[in-house]
């Protein structure tokens, strides 16, 4: 236990956590600046693609493949739509919070 509190109280080690942490984070958040935009990207592609492949094997299911994808769609956009209009009203009520 003795050992344990050197090594902890030790202001080299926890330097190098400190510089370690850092290097961490900033190699994290280059990565989500390029995740997002390629997972958006990605993800247009690939429906797009299914719907295709769906209209070409049999013409009824990319209907049904664009209406289910549309139904979803549609319940994102509400839900969106939903929280803005709450988030709106919350600033009316009390404007000096700010978010």
């Amino acid at each position: 236990m003795a050992v344990l509190q050197t090594l902890c109280a030790d202001p080299w080690r926890r330097l190098n956590q400190w510089i370690a942490a850092a290097a961490h984070q900033r190699y994290c958040s280059r990565i989500m600046r390029i995740g997002k935009p390629l997972l958006i990207a990605t993800t247009a592609i690939g429906l797009s693609i299914g719907i295709y492949e769906a209209f070409y094997l049999t013409g009824r299911m990319g209907f049904l493949f664009a209406a289910i994808i549309a139904l979803f769609g549609a319940g994102i956009a509400w839900l969106i739509a939903t929280a803005r209009a709450e988030a709106r009203l919350a600033d009316k009520k009390d404007p000096g919070s700010g978010s």
